[in-house]
């Protein structure tokens, strides 16, 4: 099996004074980038730890 990766908060900038809609579509990407790997990491834990309890429930563990 592979290492599941951490994952790491994202670097996010102060936001500025005026409401800027470039920076706040930036900032809107990095947090769905960020937990689109959440998520995914997620899933992939949840599937191991499916995987571990059917093995332990078929014996096979």
């Amino acid at each position: 099996m592979s290492n599941i990766p951490s994952t790491k908060g994202p670097n996010l900038s102060n936001p500025p004074k005026e409401y800027n809609e470039g920076q706040q579509l930036q900032f809107v990407n990095q947090l769905r980038l960020y937990f689109n790997q959440v998520d995914g990491n997620n899933n992939e834990v949840k599937a191991r730890v499916d995987a571990l309890a059917t093995l332990n429930w078929i014996g096979d563990n």
